[in-house]
């Protein structure tokens, strides 16, 4: 009777919008306004006449999963997905509408295909807030997931935090020559050096790492007011050490180099390379201790 009674009033509503031009903002109001019947017929039109049409079909999966149509509301985020249309966004409607369904394993199974789709704060965000998952936080597998869509929340992240600290620098004859304060700043993204010499060089850097190419990068300017004096590096932590080297072209070419010694302290180096393209020189060498 149920099924008769959605067909009769889907043709209803067919005949009333019938004069109207199938729109998708119109679809959107009716949807705001939880006419979710009439927000259906306006999307099947459009779905019907526009099959790649993403925004409706994303909208369609909304809606009929609104209406208690789980079996739909799958069908049109599959179809999203298939075009393909924002593909985290069209698993995440097919995993509200699984949970809802009480088929836990698959919408975790829905939401680890999203999460290695890379980190992504938005997704983790909607995922804490949607209440269809709400017996599933307190499944392991599920805050696995969550965690995994957490941005700068990786192992390749954390590399470079055995630098993080209020720092008193000397130098390799154990004189005082600055203070550093490195901090985790944007959730975890980026660590900011902050650099004081006792003779009033004062500068600032940014390092992250760009999940892109695995690489570490490092953008310094400080007081001098001349930022090419200091060319972006870009590099890897490798053996234990972080190792940022200069773009290629850049002239002379620099490495530097920062590892954490047995004793806790931490060892600075940059290097300039030779006019032979093989001797490097050492131009600045540092012990990192804590800060008084």
């Amino acid at each position: 009777m149920r099924h008769t009674a959605i067909v009769l009033i889907s043709l209803i509503l067919s005949a009333g919008l019938a004069a109207q031009p199938a729109n998708l903002d119109t679809a959107r109001r009716l949807m705001q306004e939880k006419s979710y019947d009439e927000a259906r017929v306006a999307l099947e039109r459009i779905v019907a006449s526009e099959p790649a049409n993403g925004p409706a079909l994303h909208e369609l999966a909304r809606c009929t999963r609104a209406l208690g149509d789980l079996d739909a509301s799958i069908d049109a985020a599959r179809r999203a997905l298939s075009i393909p249309f924002q593909p985290r966004i069209s698993r995440l409607e097919i995993a509200k509408s699984l949970a809802l369904k009480g088929e836990a394993d698959a919408t975790i199974e829905e939401l680890a295909q999203i999460a290695a789709m890379g980190a992504n704060k938005g997704i983790h965000d909607l995922v804490n807030a949607a209440p269809e998952f709400a017996t599933l936080k307190g499944r392991a597998p599920f805050q696995a997931v969550v965690v995994k869509l957490i941005p700068c929340s990786s192992p390749e992240y954390r590399q470079f935090d055995f630098w993080l600290g209020n720092w008193e620098v000397r130098d390799s004859a154990g004189n005082v020559v600055g203070h550093n304060d490195v901090t985790l700043q944007l959730d975890g993204c980026m660590l900011l050096e902050n650099w004081k010499s006792v003779a009033g060089h004062a500068g600032m850097s940014m390092n992250f790492f760009e999940p892109a190419d695995s690489t570490w990068n490092q953008i310094f300017v400080d007081n001098t007011g001349a930022p090419s004096s200091w060319p972006p590096l870009k590099g890897k932590f490798v053996d234990g050490k972080m190792v940022l080297s200069s773009p290629a072209g850049v002239a002379p070419a620099a490495r530097w180099t920062w590892w954490k010694l047995d004793d806790g302290r931490v060892r600075q180096k940059a290097e300039q390379l030779g006019d032979d393209g093989k001797t490097w020189t050492v131009t600045w060498d540092s012990y990192y201790g804590k800060g008084k």
